[in-house]
């Protein structure tokens, strides 16, 4: 889900074209930031005594991630995320929901 970058349109405008090397200057900073490249899964359920394997879908190494937890239990990250998981231990079984980046 990568942001897109800022096209410019070539002008014979020499003030349009500033403009929009102005701009794009400023936005393509925002757009590459992964931390903008996110994900949201809600209702995943972790079960307890297992390493749940929880696809990001970010098409990328994931790099953390945010819990809004609905049950008393901890969770954990078990091993490094890869290209297409998260590896989560829980103490308890629950439900999360995860924001990916």
């Amino acid at each position: 889900m990568s942001l897109k970058q800022l096209q410019q349109i070539v002008t014979q405008d020499s003030d349009l074209n500033k403009f929009q090397q102005n701009v794009s200057a400023a936005l393509n900073p925002v757009t590459l930031n992964l931390i903008l490249d996110n994900n949201q899964l809600l209702n995943i359920q972790l079960y307890q005594g297992i390493t749940n394997q929880v696809a990001h879908k970010l098409n990328r190494k994931g790099i953390s991630y945010s819990i809004a937890l609905y049950a008393q239990a901890d969770v954990w990250q078990t091993q490094a995320a890869d290209n297409k998981f998260f590896y989560l231990a829980c103490s308890a079984d629950c439900q999360i929901d995860m924001l990916c980046w």
